[in-house]
This record gives structure tokens, sequence and C-alpha cells, in this order.
């Protein structure tokens, strides 16, 4: 989880090329801290940037920079 100005963004690592909904799971625990959500990111070997929900992205390793 990355926290920056009262906001969490939640960030999950998968060696999977089409992460699902299931790498996102634990995603809700953040809820328990209080802090405002934000934009959640699952870093994995796909291709290209895609949504796995309307909240969370699957994330290229390589565009981590």
């Amino acid at each position: 989880m990355i926290v920056k100005h009262g906001m969490a963004f939640p960030v999950e690592i998968k060696k999977t090329s089409q992460p699902g909904r299931d790498a996102i799971r634990h995603f809700s625990a953040v809820d328990a801290t209080g802090l405002t959500l934000g934009r959640g990111a699952v870093i994995c070997l796909a291709n290209q940037r895609v949504p796995i929900t309307a909240e969370v992205d699957a994330v290229p390793a390589w565009q981590v920079a």
C-alpha cells in the first residue's frame, strides 16, 4: 500500500499476465485504516495497462519506474 496525503493506494504484485479479481481480494482491508481509498494497481506481466475493476488496473511491470 502506498499512502500519500491521507489517501491509500493499494498495490499487489503478481507473476501472471492476466490477473483477475482474486488478485485484489485483500484490497478491502484498506477500509479498516480509515484512509480514503485511491486507485489501486496490480503490477504484473501484462502487455498493456487494463482495468480489473472500475477502481483497480493491471499495470505492466515495465511501466513502473
